[in-house]
């Protein structure tokens, strides 16, 4: 009787462990690291949070920022409506790093929509991580490093 609970435990543990872990839910993540740094992510998920940003934030540590993730892989634009402080923008898709735009400037609160430069990756992409400007540069982030979402 003993070496049949062994033996159903030991191929229960088997499967368990042959089965693909996914990634963390959106709901989950709480926390990306790139580069070795944690950071802790504010989501933008839908519409609204999406359009808003960081829009009114002040400033931001090198382990704050803010995650957009997206169903699918496209090319999006960004803007900086009523930021208030330049950042860096991480283009991802599939988990890596594609491009990035440094220390992105903010424009003067009362500049139009129409008015606001859009900032683009060169690639499809389906996640945005915003972090503190010149995050890049003092992480030496470059294309192909992985993003850890816990």
């Amino acid at each position: 009787m003993k070496t049949k609970l062994f033996l159903i435990s030991l191929l229960a543990f088997t499967v368990s462990a042959c089965i693909p872990q996914s990634a963390p839910s959106i709901a989950s993540i709480s926390t990306a690291t790139l580069r070795g740094q944690d950071i802790a992510i504010t989501m933008a998920v839908t519409a609204e949070e999406q359009a808003k940003g960081l829009g009114g934030v002040k400033s931001l540590t090198d382990s704050e920022g803010m995650l957009f993730p997206f169903e699918t892989s496209e090319i999006r634009s960004f803007w900086m409506k009523n930021m208030v402080m330049p950042i860096d923008i991480i283009w991802i898709n599939d988990g890596k790093v594609v491009g990035f735009e440094q220390n992105v400037p903010f424009e003067p609160l009362e500049t139009s929509n129409a008015a606001l430069p859009k900032y683009r990756p060169l690639e499809p992409i389906d996640t945005v991580l915003e972090v503190a400007a010149g995050f890049v540069e003092r992480y030496a982030v470059a294309i192909a490093d992985s993003v850890q979402y816990r």
